[in-house]
């Protein structure tokens, strides 16, 4: 009788490894820019992503440093369409919009303000995103 309950105890703790490792299959990404340009790549890599086997669930972009002041002027296209993404959720460093003088009330309504962009990007990695600084 013990050697059974083990056994199925044994299977249940298996099942419920499996299926927590096929949860967590979707990949969620933190990208902090130093430059708007590389919004375009991310955005196409998303684009592209489910072609090459990868499960994208959510990608926050932060724009940190000179990036920001292309929230400044015109709509930007490249921003435009990184919004029309939903798996794409952009963000500005407060500290970079002090420092460029970027007035936050500039930013889309969809777009959040984040106090630190560097600290924002560090706090999610150990959140379990993947990060990486462009």
């Amino acid at each position: 009788m013990n050697r059974s309950l083990s056994l199925l105890l044994a299977i249940f703790l298996l099942s419920v490894s499996f299926l927590s490792q096929a949860q967590s299959n979707a990949d969620k990404y933190v990208f902090v820019i130093s430059k708007v340009n590389y919004l375009k790549a991310i955005n196409d890599a998303v684009s592209a992503s489910k072609e090459s086997g990868l499960n994208v669930e959510e990608v926050r972009v932060i724009f940190c440093g000179e990036s920001v002041k292309a929230f400044e002027g015109e709509k930007n296209p490249i921003i435009e369409k990184a919004l029309s993404e939903k798996r794409i959720h952009l963000y500005a460093c407060g500290l970079s919009l002090e420092q460029m003088n970027v007035d936050p009330k500039v930013l889309p309504s969809n777009i959040s303000v984040v106090r630190n962009g560097i600290l924002e990007g560090m706090i999610l990695e150990k959140q379990g995103y993947k990060v990486f600084d462009l």
